[in-house]
């Protein structure tokens, strides 16, 4: 799975407020953004990999649903695909009429 940087706005009470892919953005933008926002930037912030589970108790609201259960929608949508797939199977063919 590739890493894909993300930066994150924190409200005062800890959750996150807004994110956003840090790799399209230079650290200028950065800290333009936070001057916009009229709020402190984290300068000694690094980069470190981290699973979802572990960035959603550090900062919550970071991670969406969707991030936090990949395998139950991977296994919702397979189920669903297949039910659909066989569905067109079943009822595409229809009575022939030779």
């Amino acid at each position: 799975m590739p890493v894909l940087p993300s930066a994150f706005v924190v409200g005062t009470d800890g959750r996150a407020r807004m994110r956003f892919s840090a790799a399209l953005y230079d650290e200028d933008s950065y800290a333009n953004f936070a001057a916009a926002l009229r709020v402190p930037i984290d300068e000694t912030a690094v980069a470190v990999p981290i699973k979802a589970a572990q960035l959603e108790k550090e900062i919550p609201g970071s991670m969406s649903w969707a991030a936090r259960h990949t395998t139950a929608l991977g296994t919702g949508m397979a189920i669903v695909g297949g039910a659909v797939l066989l569905l067109l199977l079943l009822f595409g063919a229809g009575p022939s009429h030779r």
